[in-house]
């Protein structure tokens, strides 16, 4: 069987009314990670996200969101490489975006991997925002591009109140530390350790007073 003949993303960017409407074979990679959604409860799940054409930011030119129904059983990291086959390409006027439109009968998502040369992707302490989540949040787009990723943390393991925290060593800043039920890790602490890579998720444990960012591990 022939692979499907696939059309650049950027010449559907470039060209939108010549796509609208139309149905098309695109590679690419996901900007951001999706998360599974095997809600027993949803009995119509959902997934989206973007794809563009490179894998790092730097390198990527053009992305589209897409949307699809069904479901993810496994998280899709940041970068990895999809085909989606035979996409219906729409435009949101609400949103004022294009979007591919993922036919759970007649269009096929495809995950593979993510490239062995993807930039590692560093948790940046100067980011001006709050570890806690408020109705005054300073800067929420400082930190919403990392939710979900996976990040390398420089920093120092530190336990107040019972609870285990990566903490910045220039500042007071400070990052708790879930399992992956989003309850507080309860390993033993590595007192020499200066790094850690994990996933950065948006928790609202039993336990915390409100909504924070923690590191996932």
């Amino acid at each position: 069987e022939n692979p499907p003949e696939y059309t650049e993303l950027v010449d559907i960017t470039s060209f939108p009314t010549d796509y609208i409407g139309q149905f098309v074979n695109v590679t690419g990679y996901t900007t951001y990670a999706l998360e599974p959604n095997t809600d027993p409860n949803d009995v119509n799940p959902k997934y989206s996200g973007y794809i563009g054409n490179h894998y790092n930011y730097i390198s990527r030119t053009t992305q589209i969101r897409f949307e699809g129904m069904g479901t993810l059983e496994t998280w899709t990291e940041k970068g990895t490489q999809i085909n989606i086959t035979n996409a219906r390409v729409e435009w949101d006027a609400s949103s004022g975006r294009l979007e591919l439109i993922i036919d759970p009968y007649t269009s096929i998502f495809e995950r593979g991997e993510v490239p062995e040369d993807m930039d590692e992707e560093i948790f940046d302490w100067t980011s001006s925002w709050d570890m806690e989540w408020s109705q005054d949040f300073p800067d929420r787009t400082a930190w919403t591009y990392q939710i979900n990723d996976i990040v390398n943390v420089t920093g120092q393991m530190v336990t107040e109140d019972g609870i285990n925290w990566i903490k910045d060593t220039g500042s007071e800043s400070k990052l708790c530390l879930v399992d992956s039920n989003h309850d507080y890790w309860q390993g033993t602490i590595d007192g020499s350790a200066t790094s850690w890579e994990g996933r950065l998720v948006i928790t609202d444990t039993d336990s915390a007073q409100s909504t924070r960012i923690c590191l996932q591990i």
